[in-house]
This record gives structure tokens, C-alpha cells and sequence, in this order.
């Protein structure tokens, strides 16, 4: 899988302390963040069954969480925050309700 080879590893901690020191120090933050937290297990297993699920992880990586890194990077982080938004609700909607 794209993430499992430590590949991303700096990435991915970047993120993780922008959703820990960010999203979780104000209350829109914490929602949309304990929002896909309950969603994210049923939005996993429904893209892992598919063909293409790593087509579609790595177009998650490109769309959503690289570019977020590079808005943290550069002190953007309400725009990170906007784009978090952007893929929870598309993921949301193409893969709980569909």
C-alpha cells in the first residue's frame, strides 16, 4: 500500500501534528476531525475493496494531502483546513453514500 514502506514518514508526521496541534486547538477543528474519524474506518474498507484502491489512495495523496503539506509548510493553514474539508465531504460522499 502507498503509505506502509515508510516512504511518507515526515509527511505523514507532519500532518498528524498539524491535525494534533491545529485542527484539535479550536472547536470547527476538532468536529471535522472527530467527523472522520468515525467515518474513515467504513471509507477504507469500501476504497481497499476496489481494483484501482491504490489509483485511488495515490489520488488522495496528490489532490488532498500533499498539497495540504505544502500549505502547512508555508504557515497556510486555514487553507489546509479548507482543503481537509473539501476531501472529507468528497470521500464522504463517493464512498458512505454512495
Amino acid at each position: 500500500e502507498l503509505f506502509e514502506s515508510g516512504r511518507y514518514f515526515d509527511e505523514l508526521t507532519m500532518l498528524r501534528k498539524y491535525r494534533d496541534e491545529y485542527l484539535m486547538s479550536s472547536e470547527s477543528g476538532k468536529e471535522i476531525v472527530e467527523e472522520y474519524y468515525n467515518i474513515a474506518p467504513t471509507i477504507v474498507k469500501r476504497i481497499s475493496r476496489q481494483e484501482n484502491a491504490g489509483e485511488i489512495y495515490r489520488g488522495i495523496w496528490e489532490d488532498y494531502l500533499n498539497p495540504c503539506i505544502r500549505m502547512i509548510e508555508e504557515n497556510r493553514k486555514e487553507e489546509c483546513k479548507g482543503r481537509y474539508i473539501e476531501m472529507v465531504r468528497k470521500l464522504e460522499k463517493e464512498y458512505l453514500y454512495s
